[in-house]
């Protein structure tokens, strides 16, 4: 995972050159400052994290969404001033970036490492990260880009433009949801209507739509940026709007029907304190997916979604990776 100071200037027609290095935190503000200042950097790239770090770190505390609790930031940056934090900084010619690594050495005495640089298209480069994704022979997760390009040989084809909202299809996780929701298509299972509770791009309650669900579909999400998302990926695959309805947490008390069937692709520490609710909005003969788990937390979660209804059985858990995605039945 990057850590976001990116602030990059590097014109199209000319090679650029960077410094890497490896620095104390409590020193990152100061340096920054001068490299721009002082010597014309024209942007700066820092690395703070890995994503197992982050996920290491998250998902053993199982948080996700919300105010980060103050004991989870202590223990990211004693992570981060331990490990030190990892910059490259960009210059636009050579002396520039020389004569920041004499200074970043003689000053701070941390070593930097020059190197120089073509010009990249850093949107293409970008890009390159979001390949088409296989769930299996029923369904291709294919990006914005690829559209009108790639030949799919699904029976369906979702596309997403990767923005605020979780799910593109590639982490484990949302890949699981999708294996779960297929395995109920293909055994005819009759859903007619859905809610994706935390629904980050949209891409559940899209597929749900996409495997003929003709009901109104609720998508809810704290997070406004998310929706934006949501709604990008709705008129990406072509879908009337009307169809489905996006919810913001000043508009939760519109969730109050009974579904059969719910995604809950979110950790462990939100699945459980949603627990009451989630437990109890399904139909009869109903379906819950429950998701953003490490292996070894679904026993726990499971146990108390029975205690808070008894009709609910465990049917498959699906394991990918670390992470796992339970499947549950009302009765």
């Amino acid at each position: 995972m990057c850590s976001a100071k990116i602030n990059l200037v590097i014109s199209k027609l000319m090679n650029y050159y960077t410094i890497c290095t490896l620095i104390n935190s409590h020193d990152c503000d100061e340096i920054d400052f001068f490299a721009k200042e002082n010597f014309a950097s024209t942007g700066v790239v820092e690395f703070s994290l890995t994503e197992p770090q982050v996920d290491k770190i998250l998902g053993e505390r199982s948080y996700s969404g919300g105010d980060v609790p103050t004991e989870v930031i202590q223990e990211v940056e004693d992570v981060v001033t331990q490990d030190g934090v990892q910059k490259q900084y960009f210059f636009s010619d050579t002396k520039s970036a020389y004569n920041f690594r004499s200074w970043l050495e003689n000053t701070y005495h941390y070593k930097g490492i020059f190197d120089s640089h073509e010009y990249e298209d850093w949107n293409e480069q970008w890009k390159k990260n979001y390949k088409p994704i296989s769930v299996d022979e029923w369904l291709d997760v294919i990006p914005e880009w690829e559209k009108e390009t790639y030949h799919s040989s699904a029976k369906k084809q979702i596309y997403i433009y990767p923005g605020m909202g979780f799910g593109t299809g590639s982490h484990e996780t949302t890949y699981l949801c999708l294996k779960h929701l297929i395995d109920l298509v293909s055994r005819g299972v009759n859903l007619s209507s859905c809610l994706d509770f935390g629904c980050g791009s949209g891409i559940l309650g899209i597929a749900a739509r996409l495997f003929h669900l003709y009901d109104t579909i609720d998508l809810y999400d704290i997070d406004k940026d998310a929706l934006k998302n949501t709604e990008q990926n709705i008129h990406l695959n072509e879908m009337p709007l009307e169809s489905f309805n996006l919810l913001l947490p000043s508009m939760r008390k519109r969730i109050d029907r009974k579904y059969n069937l719910v995604f809950a692709n979110i950790l462990q520490n939100v699945l459980l304190a949603e627990a009451e609710y989630l437990a109890n909005c399904l139909d009869q003969h109903s379906f819950l997916i429950l998701s953003g788990l490490l292996e070894g937390q679904e026993q726990e979660v499971i146990q108390k979604y029975q205690a808070l209804n008894p009709k609910l059985i465990h049917v498959k858990t699906l394991i990918k990776g670390d992470w796992v995605a339970v499947l549950m039945e009302q009765l």
